[in-house]
């Protein structure tokens, strides 16, 4: 714990991860995780663990601030559920990490607050992915081991892939959110950052599970993450989309997916190939419109007082929810129940869907673009269809930046997905050392 804090105190000065430390009571609290373990009792794999949580979730005693200046201040009467089977699992948070405002937007941009930094980029402020950017650049820069997020439409494969990470985007009801700040309930889950595949596995077996906070828990049944790994065989079948979509990749970005899945086609019969019910763009589009839909009805308040501190691209993407009509929502729910149902008919056939992570490198803050929705139309379509997910980390650019692809499931493979990284990261294809040194601030 000592290290991790002393890590913080040296480099989130200049990286900006952390909204909120809360050094003493993490402190307190690993006292006491390390004399249960001098007594010979250990909770779980992450007893004594450092561990960050994006500021979305209530810990008790201290504000939520959703990356957002304009919700007033309160404490929490109780924490999360995640934050809460984590402590209970034995690990120690160190605090609450910065978000995109409301968690709406993947370049992990925030005008109110400030943008954490990529650190692997220590001259130019690049973009850290979001909108768990904060989550991603405390274990990127290797302040904590691991990281909670969540995922409304990327928002733990974003990051993960910008800062070359491993991230999990678990299926829809698999863990709890109760206690969470919704963007939108629709598409919205929780999932944890590492730097490792074990660590992804050690948290998702605490976090997995019923909860009576979150009623979408209680109909699934519990998953086993630990041990379950498959030889890379034709027991696995995977597959890859053909999009129009595709054509958008940076060529390094390019190259890299396909010497991946060739490495895996070297150990395969081979790859297949299927569509979509609809174009990647058509689905991000339609879940853009069912994400503005749902958080206006909840944010709206906000975002509609011209008073409030909102940064502009997110009130115009919260705002466009006035104008979408209660019909409307039925629509995209029938469309989202349709498009669900064509999926695993085409996808029968296969168990892991592979496709690039983001389709370009880190670009700097001063080059974006808050209209470019490039890295949602890689995003979306995965909570859209209620799919799991798995962001590993495959190499770097010629100038050094992540490249990661994206592991995809049905929903409640999250263990097959996490095997398949898992063997991955064995094999040398995935993982990169985490960046070290911040001598200077970027530009």
């Amino acid at each position: 714990m000592r290290q991790s804090l002393e890590r913080i105190d040296a480099v989130d000065g200049v990286l900006h991860a952390f909204v909120l430390r809360l050094d003493e009571r993490a402190t307190r609290l690993a006292d006491e995780r390390d004399r249960e373990r001098a007594s010979g009792r250990l909770r779980s794999a992450l007893h004594g663990v450092p561990v960050a949580v994006k500021d979305l979730f209530d810990i008790e005693g201290y504000r939520t601030g959703s990356g957002s200046r304009s919700f007033p201040n309160h404490r929490a009467a109780v924490s999360a559920s995640a934050v809460r089977k984590l402590e209970e699992a034995g690990a120690v948070i160190v605090g609450k990490t910065h978000t995109v405002e409301f968690a709406f937007g993947g370049w992990g941009t925030n005008p109110v607050l400030g943008a954490p930094v990529n650190p692997y980029d220590s001259k130019v402020h690049r973009a850290p992915g979001g909108s768990s950017s904060g989550s991603a650049v405390a274990v990127a820069s290797g302040m904590v081991p691991l990281a909670l997020g969540t995922d409304t439409g990327g928002s733990i494969r974003i990051p993960a892939a910008f800062c070359g990470l491993f991230g999990h985007k678990s299926t829809p009801g698999l863990i709890s959110r109760g206690g969470m700040r919704y963007l939108s309930p629709s598409h919205d889950s929780v999932g944890a950052l590492a730097r490792s595949v074990r660590d992804l596995r050690a948290a998702m077996g605490i976090l997995a599970g019923p909860d009576v906070e979150d009623t979408a828990t209680l109909a699934l049944p519990a998953i086993a993450f630990g041990g379950r790994d498959e030889a890379f065989s034709g027991s696995i079948r995977f597959a890859t989309l053909d999009d129009p979509a595709l054509e958008r990749l940076d060529d390094e970005v390019r190259q890299r997916f396909r010497a991946t899945l060739d490495r895996l086609g070297d150990r395969l019969d081979a790859i297949g190939t299927l569509r979509l019910p609809v174009p990647l763009a058509t689905m991000c589009d339609k879940a853009g419109r069912l994400m503005s839909a749902e958080s206006y009805a909840s944010l709206h308040t906000i975002t509609e007082d011209p008073a409030t501190d909102v940064a502009p691209e997110i009130r115009a993407r919260i705002n466009l929810g006035r104008s979408i009509s209660a019909s409307e929502v039925a629509e995209l729910h029938a469309l989202k129940r349709q498009w669900k149902a064509q999926f695993a008919e085409a996808f029968a056939g296969y168990d892991i869907l592979v496709m690039p992570g983001v389709p370009i490198a880190p670009p700097p803050l001063s080059d974006i673009d808050q209209s470019n929705m490039v890295l949602s139309l890689f995003g979306r379509y995965v909570n859209m269809l209620d799919l799991c997910a798995a962001s590993v980390p495959v190499g770097l650019t010629s100038d050094g930046l992540p490249i990661g692809i994206t592991l995809i499931g049905r929903g409640l493979d999250d263990w097959r997905v996490l095997a398949v990284a898992a063997m991955l990261e064995r094999e040398a294809l995935a993982a990169l050392s985490p960046p070290v040194g911040f001598e200077r601030a970027p530009s």
